[in-house]
């Protein structure tokens, strides 16, 4: 694996821990929210798991970040009703982080 792409799973991992902290959810609240084991999120977290977009995304809804990410014509559109500038900030960055370490595990 390279450096970078460790890198980016510790910045996706703290981001992750920092949105479920800011809505003030356990790691089992979570998981029995979305489904996802506790292990599974707990990895994420430290930066040792890759998430998938799909579970990306039940973690973000999770969390009440509210994004439809859409790919048209290579462009990215994102409904950010009720999202606060900085959290979109960050969640187009943890989009971005995520599509390339996709591209990256491939």
């Amino acid at each position: 694996m390279k450096i970078e792409t460790i890198n980016q799973l510790e910045w996706l991992g703290h981001i992750l821990k920092k949105l479920r902290k800011e809505s003030r959810l356990t790691l089992k609240q979570v998981s029995e929210i979305t489904g996802i084991p506790v292990s599974t999120i707990n990895g994420y977290e430290l930066g040792k798991v890759n998430p998938s977009v799909t579970k990306l995304m039940k973690l973000l809804e999770c969390y009440r970040v509210h994004i439809i990410p859409l790919l048209l014509d290579g462009s990215e559109w994102i409904d950010a009703r009720g999202v606060d500038e900085e959290t979109l900030i960050k969640v187009k960055t943890l989009i971005t982080k995520a599509k390339n370490l996709k591209k990256d595990n491939e």
